[in-house]
């Protein structure tokens, strides 16, 4: 079984004197367009948070979506979307998963997960609320530090 992580746990632990690279899986596909694209949009801020944070990041749907847009035909290849996603899987150290809804049904998320735990490589879940908690903590130290600098 994979070790759980709590997220701010992720930041410490050996990095090999590089950043820890993270595989961020969030739920994708449905049905009503403007839910979609509004998990686009949320999973966009939630990866900018974690790069700022100090991480590597890696979003298959901030990656796809784009990609996929300018060949519709592909967009429910799921198949040819998870060989993609394996070869970045397997880059990453830890996996996040973020939270919104629907998150628990996504057959994406469960395949990221179980292939994470089958690693045996940290998983740990944030909700939009912590990445919006995140953003803040980070914004709060930039003006500490420019105020003494």
């Amino acid at each position: 079984m994979s070790k759980r992580l709590a997220p701010m746990e992720l930041m410490v632990g050996n990095r090999k004197g590089r950043l820890l690279r993270v595989y961020l899986a969030a739920p994708y596909s449905h049905k009503n367009a403007a839910i979609q694209l509004s998990r686009v949009e949320q999973i966009n801020i939630a990866a900018m948070t974690l790069v700022e944070a100090g991480f590597a990041v890696f979003s298959p749907i901030s990656h796809s979506h784009p990609i996929a847009s300018t060949r519709p035909s592909t967009k429910d290849d799921h198949k040819m979307w998870l060989e993609q996603d394996d070869e970045f899987m397997a880059w990453a150290d830890a996996l996040v998963i973020l939270t919104l809804p629907g998150y628990e049904e996504s057959e994406g998320v469960k395949y990221e997960k179980e292939w994470f735990e089958l690693q045996h490589l940290p998983i740990t879940y944030m909700s939009m609320e912590s990445i919006y908690t995140l953003e803040q903590t980070l914004r709060n130290a930039r003006e500490r530090l420019d105020y003494y600098a």
